[in-house]
């Protein structure tokens, strides 16, 4: 666990798969279920570039509802919820974050 950095439920899941499916089943996790992504890669960037732009003319800034209803208006999604729109802005910010952190340490 320690050399591995990594928990003992994971070491006993591991194990499990290993002696219910073999080696090929403990390495490889089956898909999981869920749904497709609401917002796909040039949603993502668009909702980014609009995030980072000037806010409407009668707004100090933007708001979640507000770049949920510009991408409808400009036909990204036929519908997005400012919901969907925090979560995928909540993880772009921390994948810069953990890129950040892995560049300040020498990583690529």
């Amino acid at each position: 666990m320690a050399a591995l950095h990594t928990s003992g439920p994971t070491v006993q899941r591991t194990w499990r798969q290993f002696v219910e499916g073999g080696l090929e089943q403990a390495l490889n996790e089956d898909p999981r279920p869920g749904g497709r992504r609401k917002l796909d890669a040039q949603g993502q960037a668009v909702l980014h570039m609009l995030a980072q732009s000037a806010p409407p003319e009668d707004r100090q800034r933007w708001t979640l509802q507000l770049l949920a209803d510009r991408l409808v208006a400009l036909k990204v999604m036929d519908n997005i919820s400012y919901e969907t729109v925090c979560q995928a802005l909540t993880k772009a910010t921390e994948a810069m974050d953990e890129e950040a952190i892995g560049n300040s340490r020498g990583g690529h």
